[in-house]
């Protein structure tokens, strides 16, 4: 009884399951900002006023620097300061991280996944590490390898679906092509 008990659970570990996997890009803390020019949510921004904004975002002095880094330099003279406040206004309710880590995680969790991917990841071992750990779940988590990067990827796995056999956590190569631009690299 003893010997079969064991072969069926041997046999059983074998057997295809089915599981729900899912992957979300939570936009990390530090990168979610509304009053980025790529953003502006709240305001009527067609194409032609778009670029003018990215014109002067990306303009740079005889040194090479940037002079518009920052905001609201870069809108400054192309929005009104009506819509900028609703730009900030957007900003604090909707992408300040203190008010958005709580609506991500329970969109997270609404997921019922048994396996998730967490990308653009800065918050792991503070919030969202002990948030999933404490409903089942463990994690393993990868910072990315640029110096200037606080984020990185964190696979979260229910417990009573996997076993950990092994963790290996490679450097990923580094593209030669680099983004560019006010804190996205050189400038």
């Amino acid at each position: 009884v003893r010997l079969q008990k064991t072969v069926d659970e041997l046999q059983a570990r074998n057997k295809p399951r089915d599981f729900v996997c899912s992957q979300y890009n939570i936009l990390a803390g530090y990168l979610g900002d509304n009053r980025q020019p790529w953003f502006l949510y709240g305001i009527d921004c067609p194409p032609e006023r778009r670029e003018q904004i990215m014109t002067k975002f990306y303009q740079r002095g005889e040194d090479g620097r940037y002079v518009n880094a920052g905001w609201p330099k870069y809108v400054t003279g192309i929005l009104t300061d009506a819509e900028m406040a609703t730009v900030e206004k957007i900003d604090e309710q909707h992408f300040a991280w203190s008010s958005r880590r709580p609506r991500v995680r329970d969109e997270i969790l609404a997921l019922d996944a048994d396996l998730i991917s967490l990308v653009e990841l800065d918050d792991y071992e503070e919030y969202f590490k002990p948030e999933l750990h404490a409903r089942g779940y463990s994690s393993v988590f990868k910072k990315r390898p640029r110096d200037s990067s606080k984020d990185g990827c964190g696979i979260f796995f229910r417990t009573s679906a996997f076993e950990l056999i092994c963790v290996r956590l490679d450097r990923v190569r580094r593209s030669r092509h680099r983004r560019q631009g006010p804190g996205l690299g050189s400038g």
